[in-house]
């Protein structure tokens, strides 16, 4: 069975946007003076930091701008729509990760000769290993291109979250307390999964269709940069525990032409933060 959440409704509301106070427990995630890693995805393409020993992270937040897409001209399957997801998560980097939390926006753009408009919507996700694939949930505020997006993962406890997203442009908020999924294990056990909290992304992900289990063409994005990047950690000066400041690229192995092609490249950005570029065929 697909998994079974716990959630709290949704609370949308409308709100005037003030900047956020000075946060002395947080620091800037993957500044400009961490190295690129050189690391490589599939599907993946952005940052992330890693805390040290048993320290763990209590929340990360982020923001961005939703990008304007363009088809990109080299599409595994023309008929096949193309789409990026931008999104930040806790955990979920390393195959030893079993759960992570995530929140962001997706958008999507129809194959050649598809009917219908393209997307573009808010969704969160609690994502657990080997539990099959599944559409995220969608969250009822209104995102379009140009709009300024804020997000924040806050922890609980290992199975629960709040989850929150902005609308800066339109001056919506959206907040819900999520908890773990209910999954049923291959031994017929059932069980939540717990999140670690040791590591925080932001990300631009060529998403998965799950009815075909088939990842979609990457659309020409231009550039995503991240803003507002920062965590906070359960005890400690934040700058003094975060030892990983890491960059991914992603890679296109399905590419016929050229396979194995950068077609999302990350490095430093402005504040400190994050941005992604667009490197794949124009």
């Amino acid at each position: 069975p697909p998994p079974d959440f716990g959630v709290t409704k949704w609370q949308i509301t409308s709100y005037s946007f003030e900047p956020d106070a000075a946060n002395t427990s947080s620091a800037p995630a993957g500044d400009a003076s961490g190295d690129a890693s050189g690391e490589a995805s599939h599907n993946w393409a952005g940052g992330y930091v890693r805390t040290q020993g048993s320290e763990r992270l209590e929340s990360v937040r982020g923001g961005w701008t939703v990008p304007r897409v363009r088809r990109s001209p080299r599409a595994h399957n023309p008929v096949r729509e193309q789409a990026i997801s931008i999104w930040i998560g806790l955990d979920g980097h390393g195959q030893a990760s079993r759960a992570m939390p995530q929140i962001g926006t997706f958008q999507s753009m129809p194959g050649a000769g598809q009917q219908g408009p393209a997307e573009c919507f808010a969704w969160w996700w609690w994502w657990v290993r080997d539990a099959g694939l599944a559409m995220p949930h969608r969250i009822e505020i209104a995102v379009r291109p140009d709009d300024r997006i804020f997000t924040e993962i806050s922890v609980w406890t290992p199975q629960q979250v709040r989850l929150s997203i902005q609308n800066r442009t339109t001056g919506q908020t959206a907040t819900a307390d999520v908890n773990a999924p209910w999954i049923t294990r291959p031994d017929g056990v059932r069980e939540q999964p717990e999140i670690e909290a040791y590591t925080a992304e932001w990300i631009v992900e060529r998403p998965t269709e799950p009815a075909q289990d088939q990842r979609h063409t990457l659309p020409d994005f231009g550039r995503v940069q991240f803003s507002d990047c920062a965590v906070t950690l359960s005890s400690g000066p934040a700058d003094a525990i975060l030892r990983e400041r890491a960059y991914i690229r992603m890679r296109d192995w399905e590419d016929t032409e050229t396979p194995g092609i950068t077609v999302a490249a990350a490095a430093p950005g402005q504040d400190g933060c994050i941005q992604i570029d667009y490197t794949g065929p124009k």
